[in-house]
């Protein structure tokens, strides 16, 4: 009889500490968008990594980017700040301490090349 009630207790006590187990969200990146009026979605050819770019302007960019996706050759953080010259990218870390310079190309208004000595990643713009 006590058999019966052993299986739906620890059931409810699996699903109860279920409920009470929260993500770690103090290690997200967070971009507050109210701040930003323009946002960049891109996705790279062929894989789907994609690159966010948040800015107040279109040309300078400048702002904050997010990037989801592992690329060898282009060693940038999953996020940071994002400012551009007249053909680089620079990618700079949250705690300033990181700067990765990329050169790019922007072909019509929808693709993107970044590149550098060793990488090119070629970008298609999602509306």
């Amino acid at each position: 009889m006590q058999s019966k009630f052993i299986l739906p207790a620890a059931m409810l006590m699996l699903s109860l500490y279920a409920c009470t187990k929260q993500n770690d969200d103090s290690k997200k990146p967070i971009i507050d968008y109210a701040t930003y009026g323009y946002v960049s979605n891109w996705v790279e050819i062929p894989n789907g990594n994609t690159l966010s770019i948040f800015s107040n302007s279109i040309d300078p960019i400048k702002g904050e980017y997010l990037y989801k996706g592992v690329r060898l050759g282009i060693n940038i953080d999953s996020s940071g700040f994002i400012q551009q010259t007249d053909s680089s990218f620079n990618f700079i870390s949250r705690g300033l301490k990181d700067t990765t310079t990329l050169q790019y190309k922007i072909y019509g208004d929808s693709l993107l090349v970044i590149q550098n000595q060793s990488a090119e990643i070629k970008y298609r713009k999602v509306r």
